[in-house]
C-alpha cells in the first residue's frame, strides 16, 4: 500500500510529499518523519512568503525603529529546515551513475 501525506498539508504541499515519497520507495518511518517535517515546514514557509509579499521584509517597532519582519525570520528559519530535510533524506547526493 502506498503511504499517503498527512492531512492538514496544503495541496502543494501534498503533491511535493507525493512526489518526493515515489522516490524513496519503500519509505521507511524515519523517512515517513523527515518527509512530513519537510512539507509542514514548506507550507510555514510559503505562509511566511505571502505575508511578506503583501507587508514587505522590513517593519517597524513601537519606538519606529525598522526591523526585519518576523515573518521574514521565519522564512529564513523555514528555508534552512527544508535544506536539512533535503539533505537528511539524501536527496542533495549525485547519482549513481554521475547524470
Amino acid at each position: 500500500m502506498k503511504p499517503k501525506p498527512p492531512s492538514g498539508l496544503s495541496r502543494g504541499a501534498k503533491k511535493l510529499w507525493t512526489s518526493l515519497a515515489a522516490e524513496l520507495e519503500p519509505l521507511d518511518a524515519s523517512g515517513a518523519l523527515m518527509l512530513d517535517l519537510l512539507c509542514q515546514t514548506w507550507d510555514r514557509r510559503e505562509a511566511s512568503r505571502a505575508v511578506i509579499e503583501k507587508e514587505g521584509p522590513v517593519t517597524e517597532d513601537r519606538f519606529g525603529q525598522k526591523k526585519i519582519s518576523p515573518h521574514a525570520v521565519v522564512e529564513r528559519d523555514a528555508s534552512l529546515q527544508i535544506l536539512r530535510c533535503y539533505h537528511a533524506l539524501g536527496f542533495d547526493l549525485a547519482p549513481e551513475n554521475g547524470v
